[in-house]
């Protein structure tokens, strides 16, 4: 079977957009919608329309879905982020500043509490830095005098894992949705696929026709040197 032969066989609303969701939505939306307009005078294309709409509708809702999902997911972690920022810039400093009212920075009280100093607190990942807050937080229960310095690394330490725990629910639910919407596009260009077939069989002495179903620009194959050559 020749190149040429392969292309014809080839799903162009699949091949052009595995790597955008968003060109399949723009893509499906104005074929969805010249697909719609026609068949309000056509009952061939209504049929062709019916069979499309339910691939075409489960595309849509899953892309927004995703949409409003991701936003949730970036206000999340920008809210950690700016946990995290707190803890390096004020926190820490005021819970050192604090616990040497009490105990030398080259006691062994000291370095029991903060043997690295303030550095845990203002680099690496997020789990290295939480950790650190709730080791402190037991660290410093063990010292009566430092009981109000205590109950701010609890709570501190209580408020960023909650923080921390909602964003990994929404990435979790984030990467499920972006597989479902995957799921989707796959069977939505299939179905285009379809539509397009049967529009070259009802149009098949007016292939034109067919044309105006599409914006091509989404479409269009890019050229290659190959093509250039020819």
């Amino acid at each position: 079977m020749t190149a040429d032969l392969w292309f014809y066989l080839g799903n162009p609303f699949d091949n052009v957009t595995k790597n955008s969701f968003t060109l399949m939505n723009l893509m499906a939306t104005d074929h969805h919608d010249k697909l719609f307009g026609k068949a309000q005078t056509d009952p061939q294309i209504l049929d062709v329309y019916n069979n499309f709409v339910g691939a075409y509708n489960n595309f849509k809702n899953l892309f927004v879905e995703t949409l409003e999902l991701s936003g949730k997911y970036q206000a999340q972690t920008q809210m950690v982020e700016e946990k995290l920022a707190e803890l390096s810039n004020k926190k820490i400093r005021r819970w050192d500043i604090a616990i040497q009212q009490f105990f030398e920075d080259d006691s062994p009280e000291y370095k029991s509490l903060l043997p690295s100093f303030r550095v845990p607190f203002q680099n690496g990942a997020y789990e290295e830095r939480i950790k650190e807050v709730k080791a402190l937080w037991r660290k410093v229960a063990q010292f009566a005098q430092l009981n109000t310095v205590e109950a701010d690394v609890k709570q501190f330490a209580i408020e960023l894992e909650n923080l921390r725990t909602k964003q990994q629910g929404f990435e979790q639910a984030e990467r499920e949705l972006s597989q479902n919407l995957e799921l989707a596009r796959i069977e939505l260009a299939a179905q285009m696929m379809i539509v397009f077939c049967k529009l070259k069989i009802i149009y098949i002495y007016d292939l034109k026709k067919v044309e105006t179903f599409y914006d091509l620009q989404y479409i269009r194959r890019p050229s290659t040197d190959s093509d250039k050559e020819k």
